[in-house]
């Protein structure tokens, strides 16, 4: 996804995220949500990974990994718990994480476990805290995410949260 050249363009992305939520909302049954979020993640940010992870203790080990490969398919893994260390960086600070950019915020086994991919993590919050963690990612190497990619994901976690 480049960045945005006008405004029609950012109104189009953004209208894409409100028909995406919509179609949230008819969906019952809880595994099939987690797949659509990640979907979706994966399609508006142009990103070759995508992991949800659920923080509810409720719904523990609850998760997915999918994987962009060059097919219209995705490679979809569950996620453990502590699976991915921007999860738990998310979770502490309660607010998205984007890398490169937030790097020097991370401290100890967060930072030190990180390889050199752009990604950005986002709460997905309820009225009384976080419901999961939304990421993408893009290879090593690969450029960093344009600003926004956080907006149109911190908009999709709105919508699954709701959902």
């Amino acid at each position: 996804m480049k960045p945005y050249t006008d405004s029609a363009q950012r109104q189009a992305a953004f209208s894409r995220l409100y028909n995406l939520g919509q179609s949230f909302g008819a969906v019952f049954d809880l595994q099939e949500l987690i797949r659509r979020i990640v979907d979706a993640a994966l399609s508006l940010s142009d990103a070759n990974e995508a992991v949800l992870a659920i923080i509810d203790p409720a719904l523990r080990d609850l998760g997915l990994r999918a994987v962009r490969s060059d097919s219209p398919t995705h490679d979809y893994a569950p996620l453990a718990n502590g699976d991915h260390p921007l999860v738990a960086a998310v979770q502490k600070r309660n607010t998205p994480v984007e890398l490169p950019a937030d790097r020097a915020m991370l401290t100890g086994a967060n930072a030190s476990s990180l390889d050199d991919r752009p990604a950005i993590f986002v709460p997905m919050r309820r009225n009384d805290g976080i419901l999961a963690v939304l990421g993408v990612l893009r290879p090593p190497g690969a450029d960093p995410f344009p600003e926004h990619v956080q907006e149109l994901l911190t908009g999709l976690s709105s919508y699954g949260a709701i959902a």
